[in-house]
């Protein structure tokens, strides 16, 4: 029997591979709807007769409820008002991308997963930038209800969908969501990685590299990286990828914190760039540097993992604790960072291992039939 899907877009790197995927399933009868935000398309490459674009919610979502009652809404990430998701009048699965589910400990924004998202200086640098007028308003919405409200309508709109996927299988388990099914769907690569070659420093560069990363979005914790980055004692050239997320006031006050280095010379990747013009830069570094306290930059981290790099985590991250549980080898930021010399400290076996760990992780025949076993076993109607 053919399952019928819409799927719920926005313009995200993700999608084009998300429509490649589902076009494979011959068992499942997907369409997209995708909220255009801005009057050009920026990420989405796909055009066919199954991708519809929507420049307003409501008509996005009335489309949906005028949809066969059978089927359902995929919601990819909670980027629309909620208010309007719990409008739908179909089953609803939502992937959540990880923003959607973590929410800072002392935020008043009650997600699923509370976290002390931040380092002690990137917080430092945060708390510094906020405004007065910025806490009155904040203690008025607090007043007037808005913060109540919105943590009641999200716990409304997962007591409604009916299946949840989140990017490490662990952090549906830690939302305790009794009476709902996990839903297995990942942003999967379609082919399989080249074959294992040994990662090389840089000939041709004078000063090591390292990533430092993946957006601009404080959660990176950049300032705490930085800093221990610093105390290696020796000349050090950092990517940072800042062509999305953060905002401006957190973009110039990183760049102004940079100034004060001696050893780091920061290099910022500020204009957004194809992928494959992306991993060429990054394949100048050595090692790479996630301070991500929640589940964040799996597929940068994934790609840096099977390539050979020194990847360093913070070792009290959900990150660390997912990916050494999959064997992989990689390191402290906390313990070992200051010990980085600038050539690899991965033996080639143990880069070897991380390769083999990665190819066994994106294993497309056993995700695809994880995935059309679930929709076979899931009554619709």
């Amino acid at each position: 029997m053919i399952k019928k899907t819409i799927h719920i877009c926005s313009d995200e790197k993700f999608i084009d591979g998300v429509i490649a995927q589902f076009a494979r399933y011959r068992m499942i009868e997907s369409t997209f709807f995708v909220i255009q935000r801005t009057p050009e398309i920026k990420y989405i490459k796909t055009r066919n007769a199954n991708v519809f674009f929507f420049q307003s919610e409501k008509e996005l979502i009335d489309k949906v409820n005028q949809s066969s009652r059978d089927c359902v809404v995929i919601l990819h990430s909670i980027f629309i008002d909620i208010r309007y998701l719990l409008k739908l009048q179909r089953t609803v699965f939502i992937c959540c991308w990880g923003w959607d589910i973590y929410s800072d400990v002392h935020s008043k924004i009650k997600k699923m997963l509370p976290l002390d998202l931040y380092k002690p200086l990137t917080r430092r640098v945060l708390d510094s930038q906020k405004k007065f007028s910025e806490s009155v308003w904040e203690y008025l919405k607090l007043f007037m209800g808005v913060y109540f409200v919105h943590n009641y309508l999200y716990r409304k709109l997962f007591e409604k969908v009916s299946a949840v996927s989140t990017v490490f299988s662990v952090e549906f388990s830690m939302m305790n969501l009794p009476g709902k099914r996990y839903f297995p769907l990942k942003y999967m690569p379609l082919s399989m990685p080249e074959s294992f070659i040994p990662k090389k420093t840089p000939e041709s560069l004078s000063v090591p590299r390292i990533l430092v990363g993946n957006s601009l979005d404080p959660t990176n914790n950049h300032i705490d990286i930085l800093e221990r980055i610093e105390k290696i004692g020796r000349i050090v050239e950092v990517l940072i990828p800042i062509s999305y997320g953060g905002n401006e006031r957190y973009k110039a006050a990183l760049k102004q914190y940079v100034l004060k280095f001696k050893n780091v010379k920061t290099i910022f990747l500020e204009n957004f760039m194809s992928r494959e013009q992306y991993f060429n830069l990054v394949n100048t570094c050595c090692a790479a540097v996630f301070g991500h306290m929640r589940q964040q930059s799996a597929g940068n981290i994934g790609y840096a993992l099977k390539s050979g790099f020194d990847v360093y985590l913070y070792n009290d991250s959900i990150n660390y604790s997912f990916f050494s549980g999959l064997g992989y080898k990689f390191f402290s930021i906390e313990n070992d960072l200051c010990d980085f010399t600038g050539k690899p400290h991965l033996s080639i076996d143990d880069q070897k291992k991380n390769y083999d760990a990665y190819v066994d992780e994106v294993n497309l025949d056993r995700y695809d039939e994880g995935m059309l076993n679930f929709f076979a076993s899931f009554d619709c109607s």
